[in-house]
């Protein structure tokens, strides 16, 4: 008889700007302190790193985090993350929340041009989205993906930094 391999279920793929860390490179964490000493703890680049340490103080346990920049350093396009997706691809094997906290100066347009190309990378993993976009208000946005067999992982959440919408 076959041994069933377990696979982990409560991986996190966060894609936002940080102060440093290789752009679109993917890098496992465990905790905020790894976080900090590959990405820096400059909260004015965006939300990364405020939602990275809130994920940890809700008991998360493994993140795949990966920076992103436009192409002048500045603002990400949603091109920038249309590559970003296309280039993880081939290099992550096992997300459940894809969460794309929102950018320093991203404004509420370029978030929402952002759920349609997100839920096609979801898609295109064969994993498909559960939830509806965080509304306009809410500072990121988050899709809980289940395989595409129909197997569904809930999530719950704690609002980060005060945001409503998330339950998810």
């Amino acid at each position: 008889m076959a041994t069933i391999m377990s696979l982990p279920t409560s991986i996190t793929l966060f894609i936002g700007m940080a102060h440093k860390g290789d752009l679109g490179r993917p890098t496992t964490i465990y905790g905020m302190a790894q976080f900090e000493q590959i990405f820096g703890s400059d909260f004015s680049y965006g939300e990364l790193a405020l939602q990275v340490r809130q994920f940890f103080l809700n008991g998360g346990i493994e993140a795949i985090v990966v920076r992103i920049a436009g192409d002048d350093g500045g603002t990400p396009e949603l091109g920038d993350y249309e590559n970003v997706f296309s280039a993880l691809e081939s290099t992550v094997d096992l997300f459940n929340v894809l969460i794309l906290p929102r950018g320093f100066e991203q404004t509420d347009d370029q978030r929402q041009l952002l759920w349609g190309a997100a839920s096609a990378f979801c898609q295109r993993r064969r994993f498909c989205p559960l939830t509806r976009p965080a509304p306009l208000r809410a500072s990121s946005l988050a899709l809980t993906c289940s395989a595409a067999s129909g197997r569904r992982q809930r999530v719950r959440m704690r609002p980060f930094w005060g945001q409503s919408g998330w339950s998810m």
